[in-house]
């Protein structure tokens, strides 16, 4: 389930992200960029105005919103758009990185994830 309580795991995929092995390199990269995300978010939490810190994050969700958007993952790329749209206002000093946004940013990578994870169990083998 999603966070909005839809079952995600009925998430019917292109041809592309059918094809096996590229399903596989996505699931692979995406969890890099998540776990890449995690990190630098801990980072910003220590220090609101670690730039190099927020534009990793930006760089991570627009590379998952690419290859989303590649595979028409329509959710995750709508997700990693608004999220990537955020950080923009952050790199560009229009927003200051609070806790509650460092926990939007948490929480839709956490959203992500259970995306990348039901992606996971359409793979074969």
């Amino acid at each position: 389930m999603d966070p909005a309580g839809n079952n995600i795991a009925t998430v019917e995929p292109n041809a592309l992200a059918a094809d096996p092995e590229l399903l596989g390199e996505f699931i692979a990269e995406a969890r890099e960029h998540l776990t890449a995300i995690e990190f630098q978010a801990l980072a910003i939490e220590q220090d609101p105005s670690n730039r190099d810190a927020i534009h990793a994050i930006f760089r991570a969700f627009h590379t998952i919103k690419g290859l989303a958007g590649f595979l028409d993952l329509n959710a995750m790329q709508a997700v990693a758009h608004e999220v990537e749209t955020v950080l923009d206002l952050a790199r560009n000093e229009q927003l200051r990185m609070t806790p509650e946004v460092i926990d939007a940013i948490l929480e839709s990578k956490d959203f992500l994830n259970t995306w990348v994870a039901a992606m996971e169990t359409m793979t074969p083998g």
